[in-house]
């Protein structure tokens, strides 16, 4: 079950950050950052329940990590210039 929700968790939070990449707002960026704690609280929980092997873990992780915070980061960039741009 903390398989199923990690990987819900994981989908959610780079189908978000794709959603804040392309249209942000800061509801989605916030929404983004708590869905990737949340991926990473049920994997932290998954590797001490389930040891698996730490490189298949890693590589898969990184890969995901570096996919949702530079659409994140690239979307609170574009929300600030939005942000400057109006006041």
């Amino acid at each position: 079950m903390v398989l199923l929700t990690h990987i819900v968790f994981a989908f959610g939070s780079m189908a978000c950050a794709t959603l804040a990449f392309f249209s942000p707002s800061r509801l989605r960026i916030r929404a983004g950052y708590a869905l990737v704690g949340f991926t990473f609280a049920s994997g932290f929980w998954l590797i001490f329940t389930a040891p698996v092997h730490m490189a298949e873990v890693c590589a898969t992780g990184l890969v995901y990590v570096a996919y949702v915070s530079c659409a994140l980061l690239v979307a609170q960039k574009k929300m600030a210039k939005i942000t400057i741009s109006t006041t």
